[in-house]
């Protein structure tokens, strides 16, 4: 029984250990944007440093949400580390109250030139999107799957959300509007005092 109990225990402990041969994470460009503009979110891929996990990535298929009341999706562009590949993105998927942006690439690539050619870190791709209005959103990544140079599907860890604050700025003719007005305010002052 503790013969049994003792390989439970290492079986255990080495499953841990290889639990997350990859990090991909989400990082803004800005974490707080007025409303209006555009801005980018890099998705990348951290590979581990244990030499016993894979060495490179050849798919990935990733899940982007977001609120599409505070931002709308403006496209997407696919990072150079799996060379010549498929893009297999849908885009944006939104609607009602969550937004969805569906990522996939496959590399046709050998798996010798994805080792040699992936930096650690590196950008698998770049999302933009476009605020709408103030107010603070999280945009989470969600994973679906991540494979080695051969294809074969490898364990991954997901980085955490990602907060951006939208800040509201006057428009012009709201600006326009106050100059007028103060304007105005002084002339009728200057009338009254002569």
């Amino acid at each position: 029984m503790r013969k049994i109990f003792a390989l439970f225990v290492c079986f255990l402990l080495c499953s841990v250990g290889s639990a997350s041969a990859v990090t991909l994470s989400l990082n803004p460009s800005n974490v707080t944007v007025n409303v209006g503009d555009t801005f980018d979110i890099s998705l990348d891929a951290q590979l581990s440093d244990n030499a016993a996990q894979p060495g490179a990535i050849s798919a990935w298929d990733v899940d982007v949400t977001y609120n599409p009341s505070q931002m709308v999706f403006a496209g997407y562009a696919l990072g150079t580390g799996l060379g010549l590949s498929l893009d297999l993105s849908w885009g944006d998927m939104g609607g009602g109250l969550v937004g969805l942006v569906d990522l996939a690439e496959i590399s046709l690539e050998t798996s010798q030139w994805l080792i040699d050619n992936q930096p650690d870190p590196f950008l698998l791709a770049t999302l933009q999107f476009e605020c709408l209005k103030a107010g603070n959103s999280q945009i989470l990544l969600t994973l679906q799957f991540v494979g080695d140079e051969n294809g074969a599907p490898i364990a991954a860890h997901v980085g955490a959300p990602v907060s951006v604050t939208q800040v509201g700025v006057p428009e012009p003719s709201t600006c326009m509007l106050i100059v007028t007005g103060l304007l105005g305010v002084g002339v009728l002052r200057r009338r009254f005092n002569i």
